[in-house]
């Protein structure tokens, strides 16, 4: 007997055989106590795309970069737009010297308008990964000394910024080195959470680096001179490294001379990079994974009426 094959029967477009997209974004401060995060993110950041590739292996993969620094710093911002070559991209991450920054807040608002508006995002799976030990100007984020206490003029709001990051979908990752960013995380978090109704479509977190804090104090000084007078008898000895390439689990001073105490982080160390890997290269297959099952929901209702 033979079947005719009915009328109304679809094929639908096989997922499997279409390509996977992701744009991922490093946001780093580069100011001057982070030159340790730079190198980790250069060193790292191959390793990072191999793990997703073997994952989805025929996915196209486009990384950029925006170093920031303070508003009053010759090179404020230095971007790297999205590319594919990741070999650019770690000779852009080599030539990213960290220095700069005066008070402890940095401009923080600046480096996401950069990577919101000066960046072609156009990848299905968008991935903003920020790296950095100082939160934001303005004291409503912090409780430090901040040269702009009510935010610079140039700052766009945050609940723009912000709303921006949920309505385009970007996944955003704060990956935490100090103490100093908490307040302006949550705030961060509570601002992004009322920008839209219901559940966001997109991941909004923070991740501990794997380093915690490294806080060292030191007693009081009668005057600068005596605190500077020390932390060179302490360069001499090795103690402190002021080239910012210090060992791991080295204090290294920020060059704010106008506390009377180090903020000292941790330095990466070989299992912190590698837990950095794991977690950028986790968090990018989840983001693809997510694209994927939305596509699949939505071919679904395309072809129910079938």
């Amino acid at each position: 007997m033979n079947f005719k094959k009915p009328n109304n029967i679809v094929n639908l477009p096989n997922q499997s055989e279409e390509k996977d997209t992701l744009d991922m974004c490093f946001m780093i401060d580069c100011t001057g106590s982070m030159q340790p995060y730079i190198d980790m993110a250069r060193d790292k950041i191959k390793q990072v795309i191999k793990k997703v590739k073997s994952q989805y292996p025929n996915s196209e993969i486009k990384t950029a970069i925006v170093a920031y620094r303070d508003v009053k710093d010759k090179k404020r911002f230095e971007v790297f737009p999205f590319s594919e070559s990741v070999d650019e991209a770690r000779n852009f991450l080599d030539n990213l010297k960290a220095d700069g920054g005066n008070d402890i807040p940095e401009d923080v608002n600046g480096g996401f308008q950069k990577a919101l508006y000066s960046l072609n995002w156009t990848a299905d799976s968008k991935m903003l990964y920020h790296i950095a030990d100082a939160p934001c100007h303005g004291r409503a984020f912090h409780d430090n000394a901040d040269d702009f206490p009510k935010g610079h003029k140039d700052d766009k709001p945050w609940d723009e910024l912000l709303g921006e990051i949920r309505k385009r979908e970007i996944n955003y990752i704060f990956f935490k080195i100090s103490s100093e960013t908490d307040k302006m995380f949550a705030k961060f978090l509570k601002i992004f959470n009322k920008a839209g109704e219901g559940e966001a479509d997109s991941i909004f977190k923070q991740e501990d680096i794997g380093l915690g804090d490294y806080m060292k104090s030191y007693e009081p000084y009668d005057s600068l001179l005596e605190r500077e007078s020390y932390v060179k008898e302490r360069v001499l000895k090795g103690a402190v490294d002021l080239s910012m390439r210090s060992a791991p689990l080295r204090p290294y001073p920020t060059g704010r001379m106008h506390s009377f105490s180090f903020r000292g982080v941790e330095a990466p160390n070989m299992d912190s990079g590698s837990k950095w890997v794991e977690s950028t290269s986790k968090s990018a297959v989840s983001a693809i994974m997510r694209s994927r099952n939305k596509k699949t929901l939505s071919l679904s209702k395309d072809y129910s009426h079938i």
